[in-house]
């Protein structure tokens, strides 16, 4: 039997470091930059399909946030990071699509690599890859800018803090979008759990036991999930970089709230979810219980009719009692006072 392929999780032994190698699922996705530079009183914003496309746009004084999808196609991406100005040690990350959650300090910037959820797929998540500079953020993902749509809309409408503010609070304001899908997606989890409880309640065995043990395992990963973002906002909240400004950094100390939030939630999905599959395991096995109970019961009934049957089902040539008048009454009358003192018998003690 053909065993289902793997996606790639790792480079070569050997490869240099920084080498633009892209690991993941393969894709047909066409290479893209959605483009947008904004300020006070301006906003602008723009697609690209080449890289070296971009380099008057990013000529600018104002903020800018570029976001790039398709990054299996490495020579692009690879244009687009020297191009900025990227570290070779964070092409090498954003181009790895199973790499951990983590966030990394450079000089002159701050990657942070974490999953994401969409919205309505609390099951499908992929990886967002954040960098932010001075005056610029920019997105990898496989994602469309869609995901991002209430940030953009904020900044079209001069809604909030995000054109006043300088660009690292842009990051935070799609961190914070990323918590709260994470929180989105808890509370879809929290509510199929409610109808796992209800169902346990009024009837067990309405339970898909496949979907609950696998609903058990989807909470484990999301609390997975979680938690290395927590380590994530913990470092950038503590950072003295200078890509991150004083007015941002109450709104990152916010966000670290949020996240240990979502963090306790996924604690305690996992322990109602354990409950109520060892509550519905328990259910599983009394019913099995009074299943051989009622059958031991049965047997138990039919032993000593089965006694009477063969005794007397012997072929032995003399059997005083086959030639009396009212033996077949008197066997009949038997099977009937054992069968009623053993009923009688069970049901006292609630075996029956």
């Amino acid at each position: 039997m053909k065993l289902p392929s793997i996606a790639k999780r790792h480079k070569g032994p050997g490869t240099t470091p920084g080498e633009a190698v892209y690991i993941g699922a393969e894709s047909d996705r066409s290479y893209s930059i959605e483009a947008i530079s904004y300020d006070e009183d301006t906003f602008k914003r723009s697609s690209f399909t080449k890289s070296e496309d971009i380099a008057d746009f990013i000529q600018t004084t104002r903020k800018t946030w570029l976001h790039i999808s398709g990054i299996h196609h490495t020579s692009e991406v690879e244009k687009l990071t020297d191009t900025i100005g990227l570290h070779r040690l964070s092409l090498e990350d954003i181009l790895n699509t199973h790499h951990r959650p983590k966030v990394e300090f450079f000089e002159d910037h701050i990657l942070v690599i974490l999953k994401i959820i969409e919205a309505g797929e609390k099951n499908n998540t992929r990886q967002l890859a954040i960098v932010f500079m001075e005056r610029r953020v920019v997105t990898f993902s496989e994602c469309d800018l869609d995901y991002f749509t209430p940030i953009i809309k904020r900044i079209e409408k001069k809604a909030g803090r995000l054109r006043r503010f300088s660009s690292d609070y842009l990051a935070w304001a799609i961190l914070d979008l990323v918590v709260d899908h994470y929180l989105i997606a808890s509370e879809s989890f929290e509510a199929e759990l409610d109808g796992f409880d209800d169902k346990l309640l009024e009837n067990s065995e309405e339970i898909d036991s496949t979907r609950l043990f696998k609903f058990k395992s989807e909470v484990n990963r999301l609390h997975r999930q979680f938690l290395p973002v927590r380590e994530i906002i913990h470092h950038l909240r503590r950072s003295d970089s200078p890509v991150l400004s004083d007015e941002s950094r109450p709104f990152f100390d916010d966000l670290y709230d949020h996240i240990v939030h979502a963090i306790e939630g996924a604690e305690q999905l996992r322990e109602q979810a354990t409950e109520i599959r060892d509550f519905y395991l328990a259910t599983v096995n009394n019913r099995m219980n009074e299943v051989m109970k009622m059958l031991t019961c049965f047997s138990a009934i039919f032993l000593p009719l089965t006694f009477l049957v063969g005794v007397y089902g012997m072929n032995f040539d003399y059997m005083p009692e086959l030639q009396w008048k009212w033996s077949y009454a008197v066997v009949w009358l038997l099977f009937i006072a054992s069968t009623a003192f053993l009923l009688r018998l069970f049901r006292k003690r609630g075996w029956m």
